[in-house]
């Protein structure tokens, strides 16, 4: 039985649920083989770093242990982390907020790109639903943030109250996650505040210094919600994205655990394409007449 009175949000508790929903990690043949998946959880976490500084450096080879070790302590609540990430950094914080407020559709098309690299979305393992609703549940027991406290949580970069947000039944994944990422890293003032809540949902194993997500925060949870993306699905997994087959209509686009109607999914492209700070997008006529577009690549603002 969960203990909730005891959960905290802060950048450890937010980063174990992202790693929980992360994609399905390269089989040990793989790894042996040469293969690298490129979203073990150091890098995810210096992906996140990114977004609150953009121009942090790849880690020397010398430092990859280091990275490791700093993943693990900020992860467990046991401090920010290493120190590189500059998750504690005064002017980082500053600098990030800053960016939020004056730049937002920057900042969000940041968390995008992250999103379709590192967590697995709009697959029948629901981790991308189930990661929003365990972070509405963990939101809704910390009892240390205050229904009125503001998150930028909307894709207009407007903020909205810790209670709004719980009553809330339409969230945009990728701005829901910016948003509250940017609360852990400019509003808390110590990662160590997740500690009790690391040790519940991580606890120790025998003979294994590793201590794996067991919780199941979200999954049982019957609060209902919708989600949708700042990238529609068409341009999702744009490599291996192929023209509809001639002979059948292409499959609705699926929201969460509910289905987008094919009027709402071309609303939403119409609307994406209209924000020029987010990505370049390429058209291609298939064998039906359906344009199907893809990713070009990302860019943080458009040039007169």
């Amino acid at each position: 039985m969960d203990n909730r009175d005891k959960w905290r949000l802060c950048g450890g508790t937010f980063f174990i649920l992202i790693s929980n929903a992360r994609k399905q990690m390269i089989s040990k043949g793989e790894m042996y083989a040469g293969k690298k998946s490129g979203i073990t959880e150091p890098e995810t976490l210096m992906a996140l770093a990114r977004i609150i500084t953009p121009d942090i450096q790849d880690p020397e080879d010398s430092e990859n242990k280091s990275m490791r070790d700093g993943t693990l302590k900020f992860k467990s609540c046991a401090t920010w982390g290493w120190r590189p990430f500059l998750f504690n950094d005064k002017a980082a914080k500053k600098s990030f907020d800053e960016r939020i407020k004056n730049d937002y559709q920057g900042c969000l098309a940041q968390m995008t790109e992250f999103t379709n690299k590192y967590l697995d979305l709009r697959t029948d393992t629901h981790k991308d639903f189930f990661l929003v609703k365990a972070l509405l549940e963990l939101l809704d027991a910390d009892r240390t943030i205050d229904g009125d406290t503001k998150f930028y949580t909307e894709k207009s970069g407007e903020t909205i109250t810790k209670d709004e947000l719980l009553g809330q039944t339409t969230i945009c994944l990728e701005s829901f996650l910016l948003g509250l990422w940017h609360y852990c890293i400019v509003e808390v003032k110590k990662n160590s505040i997740g500690q009790e809540t690391y040790k519940e949902w991580c606890p120790p194993t025998e003979g294994n210094n590793e201590r794996p997500y067991e919780a199941c925060v979200g999954e049982d949870s019957d609060r209902q919600v919708k989600l949708t993306y700042s990238m529609p699905s068409e341009f999702m997994n744009y490599e291996d994205k192929k023209a509809p087959d001639e002979a059948s209509d292409p499959e609705p686009e699926r929201i969460g655990s509910v289905y987008e109607s094919k009027e709402n999914a071309q609303q939403n492209l119409e609307q994406t394409i209209n924000q020029p700070k987010v990505f370049n997008f390429r058209f291609e006529q298939s064998g039906n007449g359906t344009q199907i577009g893809y990713v070009e690549h990302f860019h943080g603002k458009k040039e007169d």
